[in-house]
């Protein structure tokens, strides 16, 4: 199980140095003194709470930027792609939708959509990922699984070599 981090509620201690291989520990109160307009050691407005519940209405909603830097994006991945649905085959299509169409258009021809059938794509697995994992899962159902996913729910897995995003 994962352990709690902290985020904005550090732990309050009087202050002291450690021995030569340990830690030494910040005085809490001097801090708030030193710094009273700080909103985590000053004056204490934030919370680990406020600021999950901030991270959850800000940013696992649609984002839009204008262009600037972004443009539009959206956490909950509404347009994953179903890779069942990729179209395969000649004329600058992929040979399967893991794979690209290896084949050459012709001589003389750079032009992707003169390219044949690409070759021996029947013999491309599919169902094989290389280190852990159950295989090439389409992206439009993980990202239902991961859309619904809170701040605090990483955790490491409790069985190796299954994502915890599947939906199964």
């Amino acid at each position: 199980m994962a352990s709690k981090q902290t985020m904005v509620e550090p732990l309050k201690t009087d202050g002291g140095l450690g021995d030569v291989a340990g830690y030494s520990t910040a005085n809490s109160k001097l801090l708030s003194k030193a710094f009273p307009q700080s909103p985590i050691i000053g004056r204490q407005t934030m919370t680990d709470e406020s600021v999950t519940a901030e991270y959850e209405d800000v940013l696992m909603k649609p984002i839009n930027d204008g262009g600037y830097y972004f443009g539009e994006y959206n956490p909950t991945y509404p347009d994953a792609p179903n890779l069942e649905d990729v179209e395969t085959g000649a004329a600058g299509l992929p040979a399967t939708p893991f794979v690209p169409n290896v084949a050459s258009p012709g001589v003389g021809s750079t032009n992707p959509t003169d390219l044949p059938e690409p070759p021996n794509a029947d013999q491309v697995p599919t169902n094989q990922t290389y280190g852990s994992g159950e295989g090439r899962i389409s992206p439009s159902k993980t990202a239902k699984e991961i859309a619904k996913t809170k701040l605090g729910d990483y955790v490491m897995s409790t069985n190796p070599g299954r994502s915890q995003y599947t939906g199964d």
